[in-house]
């Protein structure tokens, strides 16, 4: 504590005051309670792709800060693939889970080999991006030559040209809209 804050405190004392704690003053007022971090917990399962912005929408009266410091911290959310998932799965979630994994099983032992076939999962994928300029164009000339080069490595290693990754890209398209279309 400083010098001046002590004498301010002496000379306050000295003039008649008892009370040794901080006196009420004005400010903001604190607005966050559980009943209002309940309502964003729904909010956020009923659109588990949100942004902090959709709820700072839904919730003004509330910081883009203090929302996320709330979403993180005291709701235990992390962002993964873009939405938004518990770090701890409930009983409800490990229900929903099991019973997702009951029916793979069921299909997978009626139809056989075939079911899998018709499962769509994504494999270790990278994809490169190169943008390298040549010495005369980094000068801020402008030239034919400056345009990105990408690749993607697939499952063997090999690099594929953007127009097979095109093609690759509608293959599984067809493959996932006949996996996603009703076969029983």
């Amino acid at each position: 504590m400083t010098d001046g804050m002590v004498r301010k405190w002496v000379r306050q004392f000295n003039d008649g005051r008892t009370n040794v704690h901080d006196e009420a003053r004005s400010g903001r007022p604190f607005v966050i309670n559980d009943g209002l971090v309940a309502k964003m917990n729904e909010k956020i399962r009923e659109n588990r792709r949100f942004t902090i912005r959709m709820l700072f929408d839904e919730f003004p009266q509330i910081s883009k800060t203090v929302l996320h410091e709330i979403v993180t911290n005291r709701l235990n959310y992390s962002k993964l693939c873009s939405r938004w998932v518990p770090k701890m799965f409930t009983d409800v979630h490990k229900t929903k889970r099991l019973g997702s994994a009951l029916k793979f099983l069921t299909r997978c032992s009626e139809e056989g080999n075939e079911f899998l076939n018709k499962i769509v999962t994504g494999n270790e994928t990278w994809h490169y991006h190169q943008n390298k300029q040549h010495h005369t164009n980094s000068f801020g000339r402008h030239s034919f030559i400056s345009e990105h080069l990408k690749a993607r490595k697939v499952d063997g290693g090999e690099q594929k040209s953007t127009k097979e990754m095109e093609e690759t890209d509608e293959k599984d398209a067809l493959r996932l809209i006949r996996a996603a279309s009703p076969s029983y």
